[in-house]
């Protein structure tokens, strides 16, 4: 009997370790994940982002729809259609918000997209939401059936 009681405190120990060391895991991958959507080090070519302030000239959404290049949002299409000078468009309102594309350089918002102007409140990007969100949400129900099991074992 003695024997048995070890061999079944043996197994719970394991599984409570097993468990810790999973929720760590767990924990180590929600901290981490947002630094995946950080602006990369990626930056304009030369020849295009001469013209930008410094603290957009890593960003390529200033000309293109998403972080990571891809199709060119209206302002792109501007700078491309006038020859890429800036001078030419900076009285144009690319994105439609109501800031010229110059006021919108000088205050480090984005031209080419209509949620960002000057004065917009700062967004986190939705998948970024959805990803803590989904994340917490893992974490809490993985902690209560944590919980719930202990409770179990100790009564």
């Amino acid at each position: 009997m003695h024997i048995l009681k070890q061999s079944r405190k043996k197994k719970s120990n394991k599984s409570s370790r097993l468990i810790h060391y999973f929720l760590t895991v767990i924990m180590l991958i929600l901290m981490i994940s947002p630094l995946l959507f950080l602006p990369s080090s990626i930056s304009a070519r030369p020849l295009y982002s001469k013209d930008l302030p410094p603290s957009l000239k890593n960003y390529c959404q200033v000309c293109h729809t998403s972080a990571s290049g891809g199709p060119l949002n209206k302002f792109g299409n501007d700078y491309q259609r006038f020859n890429f000078n800036i001078s030419a468009i900076s009285t144009l309102d690319s994105d439609g918000d109501g800031f010229t594309n110059s006021e919108e350089l000088t205050k480090g918002t984005l031209p080419g997209d209509p949620t960002s102007y000057p004065g917009a409140p700062p967004r986190m990007p939705i998948i970024e939401l959805v990803l803590i969100a989904a994340g917490s949400l893992l974490l809490f129900v993985l902690v209560r059936i944590y919980i719930t099991k202990t409770r179990k074992r100790v009564q």
